[in-house]
């Protein structure tokens, strides 16, 4: 059971121990964009993203949405900017949100880029992996790649929703997406298969999707 957090206390980390060892250390500190607005922001001095274009990215915004974990606010503030997240030569699921649970809310402010290097002509990374993510939503947000100078033949996919598991999942809203020099805005994976024979993602919504391609 989860213990009582004393009065004038606040809780850091919670820390997973099994057979003696630390198997897991989730980071349960505060940022201070939640006490000002109620949200999670990437750029928050505990994430420390830029949004600059040219630093990486990558691991503050995942930091950020690892932190909203079991939580029960789990809105996400992304500032306007152009946030580059790697360079990636595999199908690689570049924002993880899978452990994340449902009620995911990603709010963007102005305009906001995500932007990756697709190195290898076969290499299709994910921006966004999501899987049993129920109640998703998204506010208008841009993916860029650099896929189309040659180096890959289709690049990296916006937002990819996978279900391989044994029951549905969805209800998942998306404002605006945006795709600049890439081929694929959505990916949607369900598996056929044992124990069920269809395994679905419902009630997807996307109010506007643009492309230069």
């Amino acid at each position: 059971s989860f213990p009582t957090i004393p009065n004038a206390c606040e809780l850091l980390a919670q820390v997973t121990v099994s057979g003696g060892n630390i198997t897991a250390v989730l980071d349960q500190r505060t940022p201070a964009s939640y006490a000002r607005e109620g949200v999670f922001d990437v750029t928050d001095t505990l994430y420390g993203a830029v949004g600059d274009g040219v630093t990486d990215d990558r691991a503050a915004i995942q930091a950020c949405f690892d932190a909203i974990t079991g939580r029960d606010q789990k809105t996400v503030l992304l500032p306007a900017g152009t946030y580059y997240v790697g360079d990636f030569a595999l199908n690689t699921k570049i924002i993880d949100l899978s452990a994340c649970g449902d009620g995911i809310r990603i709010k963007t402010r102005g305009k906001v880029t995500l932007f990756c290097n697709t190195t290898f002509v076969t290499a299709l990374p994910r921006f966004v992996y999501l899987e049993n993510n129920n109640n998703f939503y998204c506010e208008p947000i841009c993916f860029l790649d650099s896929a189309f100078d040659g180096s890959a033949l289709i690049g990296a996919i916006g937002f990819y929703l996978h279900n391989d598991g044994t029951l549905d999942w969805g209800n998942c809203t998306f404002e605006s997406v945006t795709c600049e020099n890439m081929g694929v805005a959505f990916m949607i994976s369900a598996l056929d298969g044992p124990p069920d024979p269809l395994h679905r993602i419902r009630n997807i919504t996307i109010h506007s999707l643009f492309s230069n391609n």
